[in-house]
């Protein structure tokens, strides 16, 4: 197997990650938001229902576990592009299987040759 293809298993693996924990910082998210609510519902006072909301600490992780998503999400479409071109596919086949314009597929590579080259 070529390394082309290895960085694309890793890169997968590694999208896997950070969507699980993206997904696990965004339910505890989801159930602190929802705990706030039934207090404000349930008629306790407004301070009350901030103590139960996410505090800086958790939304400084949820906005760091979604932003590694991301980054490894674009991690993933270069190591699968890379793969793809050395596998034969064109910029022009790319875009159709992404489903995005040429100009973008191709500004990706573009920019991939030059972070590449020392």
């Amino acid at each position: 197997m070529g390394d082309a293809r290895l960085e694309v298993i890793t890169a997968i693996k590694e999208l896997n990650r950070a969507n699980l924990s993206a997904r696990e910082q965004l339910e505890e998210n989801e159930r602190l938001l929802r705990s706030a609510l039934a207090c404000i519902e349930e008629g306790t006072s407004i301070e009350t229902a901030l103590r139960a909301m996410p505090t800086i600490e958790e939304r400084a992780a949820n906005s760091e576990a979604v932003r590694s998503f991301y980054e490894r999400r674009i991690d993933l479409r270069t190591a699968t592009i890379k793969a793809a071109l050395d596998e034969g596919m064109t910029v022009t086949d790319l875009a159709g299987v992404f489903g995005i314009p040429y100009e973008v597929i191709a500004s990706h590579v573009a920019r991939s040759a030059v972070e590449s080259d020392p």
